[in-house]
Formats: structure tokens, sequence, C-alpha cells
């Protein structure tokens, strides 16, 4: 299982790359699924919101993201995709909240 986590967090960043959001979702479900349910790093569920948000799943999107940040609360990337998913669903108290992170 770590050797396919190892490979799955290799790949996402270059699928990122690529544009491939459907596939950068498929491959951190079964990161998930590998890890027993759990993030083992908070790339994953940053590119996760990433690939949601193109694929205009804002709700989930900000979900993941929030996850990301809470993970690693210094995630600037995380905190931009975050606002950006938060303010397309006018959630400007939970925006303000993530930001206290």
């Amino acid at each position: 299982a770590s050797d396919q986590l190892s490979a799955i967090l290799v790949a996402m960043p270059i699928l990122r790359k690529k544009c491939q959001w459907r596939q950068i979702i498929e491959a951190g479900d079964k990161a998930r699924k590998l890890a027993a349910g759990v993030w083992v790093d908070p790339v994953l569920p940053f590119l996760k919101g990433m690939a949601l948000e193109r694929l205009k799943c804002t709700e989930q999107a900000a979900n993941h993201l929030e996850e990301s940040i809470a993970m690693k609360p210094g995630f600037r990337q995380a905190h931009l995709e975050f606002q950006q998913a938060a303010s397309e669903l006018d959630d400007v108290e939970r925006c303000r909240r993530v930001a206290q992170l």
C-alpha cells in the first residue's frame, strides 16, 4: 500500500499539470482508501479540492481544501484555492473561520 501511495503522490502533480481533473479525484480517493480513510499528506486533499473546483463541484472542493488547511495551516496555496471556492459559495463566515487556522 505504501508503494501505491508513493506513486499517487508522485503522479498527482503530473496530472495537475495536464489538467486531468477527474483522474486526480480518482487518485485522491484511492490514496485515502489505501490509508484506511485518512489523508497521509495535505497535498492530497488540496489537489482533490482543486480538481473539484475546476469541475465546478464547489462545495465539495471547499470541504477538501479546508481539510488540507486543517492538516497544514500554513499551506498558502490551499488557503488561496479555498478562498476562491468559499467566495463562489458566498460563504464569508466560513472564509473568516478558515483564515484563522
